[in-house]
């Protein structure tokens, strides 16, 4: 028997953002922007009617609170660049109202022409969206990655950026504050996932945009206040132009990115996920895993792909789409899933050691999706272990039930100068020699969004001794143990804490 086991008859799509909408201290599941399933007990029921989600409008979505009211929000974007993305606000009563007018978020983009668009909606083809506060003024932004006008031969969309106000409007920033502009169609280059972070620890969060069609990808680095340096080519992210191809300003089709410390030396790495077709084999990137240096530069581990393993230990396929890092077996160490986009392509799973290296082992964790896209992981009967959403299914995780290690569980909460869900948070755990480093995610991968739930395999420890929360909002946070294993914990930025599977009561 796999490890992973299927849910029975739950057919489900291909983007996965998990967020507990309701506060119950369950995560819910929203597929492709437009299908919303709610978490009972670790049942999954259909909500859409009651929940007020338009049922037919939708590729993906992510969890946000953008009104710090406590309850999550959503932001629904849409390929189909006839229909334009959708903000739903979160009545804080199970209900969501469309408030993308009132919010000034538009959707247009007069530049690019696309035959598909109604002339009076020339809308962007949306392929993944990422909540980031650009700026650490305690209200979560908008990064929007746009794609191509696949029905056509015209060229690619602009990602677009929307700021917060703080009043329940935006503001676009798109061409400003160092982000590309309308203007600089040249450098859009159909993005198809996005991610945001703290990358280099230095308080604010960085973007990071996969970019499809050979080409490069982008990497913005926040300098503080809200201003941002293009600095892909610098740190080594860009992609890679093979020798003899330097005229032709060939990377790759890079898709989904996931972010984590894989080798344990307390910094953020990086895995890229990259379609990549035999005929192009010799020219366009693969999969990378880029290791984080000491001065935020970053270099590929997998080496030259001269045998179709990399030196990482992860090995070749055509249609590597969307990765998750996450530990599955509870054992310290960052496990890797990678999506494939083909029929046939099965799911590629990885045990990682913790040291930057990759065990395959798909056989035996019985995930048998192929044709995937997207993938997200958490834990969804709150037993303490990973659970996965795919393209076929809601895979529960059985580890919880064998000699698995210990786990911690942590959710966050800003409720002094951060956003409310602290998203863009970064964790640090210690226990005596052992660390752990994790953060919160607002929309990673390929248009997807891990659970905002930290999740931490503690192996043979039965208790940590702290925990440190750079919340996104500048503050600095150490909650003093000893917290015991198998638990989880509600950490809120003014520096106190609760433990139980549900949200304590608020004042």
């Amino acid at each position: 028997m796999g490890i992973f086991q299927p849910v029975p008859d739950l057919l489900v799509g291909s983007k996965f953002s998990w967020g507990d909408y309701n506060g119950d201290g369950w995560d819910d599941l929203l597929v492709d922007g437009r299908r919303l399933l709610r978490n009972d007990a670790g049942t999954l029921v259909d909500a859409n009617e009651e929940a007020g989600i338009d049922p037919d409008k939708g590729t993906g979505g992510v969890w946000g609170d953008y009104d710090n009211d406590g309850c999550l929000d959503l932001f629904t974007f849409i390929e189909d660049p006839s229909t334009p993305d959708i903000l739903y606000r979160n009545g804080c009563d199970g209900t969501f109202t469309a408030v993308t007018d009132d919010a000034g978020i538009v959707d247009l983009q007069t530049f690019n022409p696309c035959p598909k668009n109604d002339a009076d909606q020339p809308g962007s083809p949306t392929a993944a969206a990422t909540w980031v506060d650009v700026d650490n003024d305690g209200f979560l932004d908008l990064y929007l990655g746009n794609e191509i006008c696949w029905e056509w031969t015209g060229g690619y969309f602009v990602d677009t950026v929307w700021h917060n106000e703080g009043d329940g409007t935006f503001t676009e920033w798109t061409g400003t504050h160092g982000f590309l502009g309308y203007l600089d169609q040249e450098n859009a280059w159909g993005t198809r996932g996005t991610s945001a972070l703290d990358y280099d620890q230095d308080g604010d969060q960085d973007i990071f945009a996969n970019n499809y069609h050979l080409n490069p990808n982008l990497f913005y680095r926040n300098e503080g206040g809200g201003e941002f340096t293009q600095v892909a080519d610098v740190v080594g992210v860009k992609g890679v132009i093979e020798p003899g191809f330097e005229g032709g300003g060939v990377y790759g089709h890079s898709v989904g990115a996931a972010w984590g410390d894989i080798d344990s030396d307390g910094d953020f790495d990086l895995i890229v996920a990259s379609l990549a077709h035999p005929r192009f084999f010799d020219f366009s990137d693969k999969t990378q895993v880029f290791q984080q240096n000491d001065d935020g530069t970053f270099t590929d581990t997998q080496g030259d792909w001269s045998f179709p393993w990399g030196d990482s230990g992860v090995r070749f396929s055509e249609g590597h789409f969307s990765p998750v890092l996450a530990d599955f077996n509870q054992d310290g160490h960052l496990d890797l899933i990678i999506s494939s986009a083909y029929e046939g392509r099965t799911t590629d799973f990885y045990w990682g050691d913790g040291a930057g290296k990759f065990d395959l082992d798909s056989y035996h964790a019985g995930i048998k999706t192929s044709y995937g896209v997207g993938l997200a992981s958490g834990d969804m009967d709150n037993d303490g272990d990973l659970d996965l959403a795919s393209a076929t299914t809601i895979w529960t995780n059985t580890m919880a039930a064998e000699d698995s290690g210990a786990w911690l569980q942590l959710r966050l909460v800003g409720n002094v100068s951060s956003n409310r869900a602290a998203i863009g948070a970064t964790v640090h755990v210690h226990a005596g020699d052992q660390k752990w480093l994790r953060h919160v995610s607002g929309g990673n991968g390929h248009g997807c969004q891990e659970s905002q739930t930290v999740h931490l395999g503690l192996g043979d420890l039965q208790a940590v001794d702290s925990i440190t929360v750079a919340f996104p909002g500048g503050t600095d946070v150490e909650y003093t143990g000893p917290f015991e294993a198998d638990q989880r914990l509600w950490l809120f930025e003014d520096g106190t804490s609760a433990a139980g599977w549900a949200p304590p009561p608020s004042d």
